[in-house]
């Protein structure tokens, strides 16, 4: 009988196989590479989730070899049955410590990339970065797995007895065992994208993803962030945090001076969302020098705002102080309070527009204060910073929605 070790899964797999298709000890021979599942899948979790936290590294810890579980669970029984439907005679245990033992290939090829995680991880490298690693490890590693699969299953099948086998059906078994892994593929990356194993994308920590989709479109998804230059929520957070506090408070004591400080070169945009006031224009929109700006506070000057604009026509403008735009239109509630719940480069409020503002304000960072109020109703204070001449960020427009 030979010996279930790290090494002997790559060395000695033929040998395996024929124990495996020899009956020897197929319930100790389960025990052991599910065990080896646990063990290094779990190594190679908790080196992917520290880059988050320690609570995602644990988490990750035990997700990855759960991935696997609950992925083979789902997928087994219809290459099982579908099988014994071809005339194999691979009993249920054999075709598990199979699937089971080229998941062990996988998961030990897992940890040893475990080191050039750490490593990239402690180079400072950036969440897209180190998700497309983490996914092409994963890519990597998995197709290592099938090929142990398919393999085995081959050795099995030469196993079997020739005289109740015929050809045709076995290459009918071997084509159904090609269909299977991409069924398996597919199932496993959907699963990954559920439970959610790999670095967090939002700073906060979470157990389950709470966005609806599926494995492709995220990882599409961060590819396009990737080259169109816009910071995810964690990165975004981790950039303008400080500015972000310093501006918000700023706008609490009505430090004007100080907030001037963190205008942009450009100058500063007071936009206003909602009904009616939703189709802000870059042409109208009130915009501050950081000088216009402490003078037009010390002065309380009149500043001209538009109230809405109906279809086919031309905006309403208005005329109104200083300080009843600023009580009104930017600081009408005390955000601070829900500062430690900012959301950065996620609208979680008035979505329909963040199209229109991510087009206005392309590779900016979107700070975003929500007030709950009664009725279901709410007032948020988006702050929105693109990088100065320094490449340090810097307040390029205030944007305050409503509901109604």
């Amino acid at each position: 009988m030979q010996k279930i070790t790290i090494e002997s899964i790559f060395k000695n797999s033929a040998e395996i196989c024929a124990d495996i298709a020899a009956n020897v000890e197929p319930r100790r021979r389960i025990l052991m590479l599910f065990a080896m599942i646990l063990v290094c899948g779990g190594g190679y979790g908790l080196a992917m989730g520290v880059a988050h936290s320690w609570q995602q590294a644990l988490s990750s810890m035990f997700k990855v070899p759960l991935l696997y579980i609950l992925t083979l669970s789902v997928c087994i029984p219809t290459l099982h049955f579908i099988g014994l439907f071809l005339g194999s005679r691979v009993s249920f245990a054999q075709s598990a410590a199979v699937l089971l033992l080229g998941i062990a290939v996988n998961a030990v090829l897992l940890l040893g990339f475990a080191t050039i995680a750490l490593f990239f991880y402690v180079t400072g490298s950036s969440y897209r970065f180190l998700l497309i690693m983490h996914v092409l490890f994963f890519m990597v590693s998995g197709f290592a797995g099938l090929l142990s699969i398919g393999r085995s299953f081959r050795q099995l099948a030469a196993s079997e007895a020739a005289s109740a086998v015929e050809q045709s059906p076995r290459r009918s078994r071997l084509s159904l065992l090609q269909i299977w892994m991409l069924l398996y593929m597919f199932v496993g990356t959907q699963m990954a994208f559920i439970l959610s194993p790999f670095v967090g994308r939002e700073p906060e920590f979470y157990v389950f993803h709470r966005t609806s989709g599926n494995f492709y479109a995220y990882v599409w998804g961060t590819l396009v962030e990737k080259f169109d230059g816009r910071l995810n929520p964690r990165d975004a957070k981790q950039q303008t945090r400080d500015v972000a506090d310093a501006a918000l408070h700023a706008l609490q004591q009505g430090d004007h001076e100080r907030l001037a400080r963190l205008i942009h070169p450009s100058g500063l945009r007071v936009i206003r969302n909602g009904v009616p006031y939703n189709l802000f224009d870059s042409q109208i929109d009130p915009v501050f020098t950081a000088d216009a700006w402490v003078d037009a506070a010390r002065r309380n000057a009149v500043v001209k705002l538009y109230e809405k604009r109906d279809q086919g026509k031309l905006p309403e403008i208005s005329s109104v102080r200083f300080q009843e735009m600023f009580d009104r239109w930017i600081f009408d509630t005390d955000y601070t309070a829900v500062a430690d719940r900012a959301r950065y480069n996620e609208f979680t409020r008035g979505v329909e527009h963040k199209e229109r503002l991510l087009r206005e304000f392309p590779n900016a960072v979107f700070v975003e204060y929500v007030v709950e109020q009664s009725g279901g109703r709410w007032s948020a204070l988006r702050l929105v910073f693109t990088p100065g001449y320094e490449n340090d960020f810097r307040l390029v427009a205030i944007v305050h929605d409503q509901s109604f």
